[in-house]
């Protein structure tokens, strides 16, 4: 199994998401919603979930 992985799996590298980024997904999901959301409360977020992207975007409304 691994020397088949090996032989035709691609190493695909991912680079940390920064915090500016987290923020700029925030207020996409939350405009998404039709809604708005404070600068504070986004340092909030952040602060209360670690930056935590899936714990973030679970807190957050859907746009559906």
């Amino acid at each position: 199994m691994v020397k088949l992985l090996k032989k035709q799996a691609e190493v695909v590298s991912l680079e940390a998401i920064g915090e500016h980024q987290i923020r700029e997904l925030i207020e996409a999901r939350v405009r998404e919603a039709d809604m708005q959301i404070e600068p504070q409360a986004v340092n909030a977020l952040l602060q209360r979930t670690g930056s935590d992207l899936s714990l973030i975007m679970s807190e957050l409304p859907n746009s559906r």
